[in-house]
């Protein structure tokens, strides 16, 4: 099978709501790769704030980030919606956060002959950010577009589907997240937009593997 997956892309992205399934398979993937001998290189990007930490203390200060508990579950939220200045000033400084963490993290990787598998990346960024500032048609203008500029060229985004009461079974703390709506609809809205291939999650991890490596042949 190692012929069959040849023509792997150089760096594949795993994305998707908390509770999806993408970490999951992420080593799936990893471990199917590797056994066919495959060499792979894992990131795990997530809240690379770098330039954005003194703009998020201001706002907790401000009361524009703060965390609230429900069900004995704790939850960080951003209202920075609440001002178009702070939601300006946000997007600029993840998207330098996003440029800095794609060039020190993602593109020393690609000197290997390893193929690069990201679990999260930009386009989740840029999804946060949207749910953050409510500026939720972003991913079609320019400035939301340059949150992915540097990502390698090509690249495979894969967004792992899963039904929300399947979520909700396993991840119970997404359930009170009052922005979990919002995030799923940005992330289809995203996948047709950006053309990523859908991968439902719905059955079993084998078939969701089959899917996946089907996909990526």
């Amino acid at each position: 099978m190692r012929n069959d997956l040849a023509g792997l892309p150089r760096v594949i992205y795993m994305t998707g709501v908390d509770g999806s399934g993408k970490s999951f398979l992420t080593e799936k993937l990893i471990t199917e790769l590797q056994r066919q001998g495959i060499s792979v290189s894992h990131l795990w990007l997530r809240f690379s704030n770098i330039t954005s930490k003194p703009l998020l203390a201001i706002c907790r200060l401000l009361g524009l980030n703060y965390y609230l508990e429900v069900n004995g579950v704790r939850i960080g939220y951003h209202d920075f919606h609440r001002s178009s200045l702070i939601a300006w000033l946000f997007i600029l400084f993840q998207l330098i956060d996003t440029w800095l963490m794609t060039a020190l993290k993602v593109w020393p990787k690609l000197g290997s002959s390893n193929v690069l598998i990201c679990d999260r990346g930009a386009y989740d960024t840029l999804i946060d950010v949207m749910v953050d500032t409510k500026l939720q048609r972003l991913y079609r203008t320019s400035l939301g577009r340059l949150f992915v500029k540097l990502l390698p060229a090509p690249h495979k985004v894969l967004l792992i589907s899963r039904k929300p009461a399947a979520i909700f079974c396993s991840r119970p703390d997404v359930q009170v997240d009052k922005n979990f709506d919002l995030r799923c609809e940005l992330y289809e809205d995203c996948a047709a937009y950006f053309k990523w291939s859908v991968i439902d999650n719905n059955g079993t991890p084998e078939q969701t593997m089959q899917k996946i490596l089907q996909e990526l042949v």
